[in-house]
């Protein structure tokens, strides 16, 4: 039981952390925010989601039977 909830939460952390970055871009790209995103921000998005990628592969890990 336990061991499925956490692929599942490793599994969406993955995708999570696949999605962050180009739905960043898109932003930029369309300014839906109505202001620029600044290189920092997109650097600090960029490491966001490799690190929520990481802990999404880890938890995926451990879930495995």
């Amino acid at each position: 039981m336990v061991h499925k909830a956490l692929r599942f939460i490793g599994q969406a952390m993955q995708v999570t952390g696949l999605l962050v970055l180009p739905l960043a871009v898109a932003m930029q790209l369309t300014n839906s925010l109505q202001r620029a995103l600044q290189v920092s921000q997109m650097v600090f998005m960029a490491i966001f989601g490799v690190c929520m990628f990481v802990i999404g592969v880890i938890l995926r890990n451990i879930g495995q039977e």
